[in-house]
């Protein structure tokens, strides 16, 4: 991966993937509130005006996938060059992609980001999350987390969920998502659409998907 960002083939690479997360997207025709579908996109990804470009196509290819694909940015990225990603994000936005923003309470301003840009999901980091409830300190952070996110009309997800008690605990402090091997790993996509009773149109069969709960 940190070959393919530092080469030409970074915009190629990333426009592949998110075509395939919205034939997932697409697949999954449960119901309007069907499962979010997400990517992980690299800050030089952010940087080019032509991923935006890409996206835009893609969304007019998989127009029942729109509102279900998150784009998802770590913190840290996006820490390196805030100023310069912010364009792409906006425009990102208004396709009506939703943004998130990955391993909350890593990366440096925290707050600052989250005041600055239009971001739908905070995603809490799995270091903070696995000490809930058993570490006061942790649950704390994810308390407060979950608390200034809520405050400012935005969703939260607790990454690295593996127990009954972390899925508990940070359910009873208001998280709205979960997510992690307490509910399902990586699996291909037509098992997920058997798993959980959804419906599928086998279109999109040999993708994979990673497991998590509303």
């Amino acid at each position: 991966m940190p070959l393919i960002e530092a080469s030409e083939l970074s915009i190629r690479f990333d426009r592949h993937v998110v075509s395939l997360a919205l034939q997932a997207a697409a697949e999954l025709v449960a119901c309007e509130d069907g499962p979010l579908v997400t990517v992980n996109l690299p800050p030089a990804s952010l940087r080019s005006a032509a991923l935006v470009g890409s996206v835009q196509t893609l969304l007019r290819e998989h127009p029942l996938a729109a509102g279900r694909l998150v784009l998802e940015l770590t913190e840290q990225g996006l820490a390196d060059d805030p100023d310069r990603l912010a364009p792409s994000l906006l425009a990102l936005k208004e396709l009506g992609c939703q943004l998130a923003i990955d391993d909350f309470g890593t990366g440096a301003s925290s707050l600052v980001r989250l005041r600055a840009l239009p971001f739908d999901l905070v995603k809490i980091d799995q270091s903070f999350v696995r000490g809930v409830p058993a570490e006061r300190v942790d649950t704390a952070i994810v308390k407060s987390t979950i608390e200034l996110a809520h405050n400012l009309g935005m969703k939260t997800v607790a990454e690295g969920v593996e127990t009954a008690a972390t899925a508990d605990a940070v359910t009873r402090l208001g998280c709205d998502k979960l997510q992690g091997w307490l509910f399902a790993r990586a699996m291909p996509l037509d098992d997920l659409v058997d798993r959980y009773g959804l419906i599928g149109t086998g279109r999109a069969s040999g993708l994979a998907a990673s497991g998590g709960h509303d």
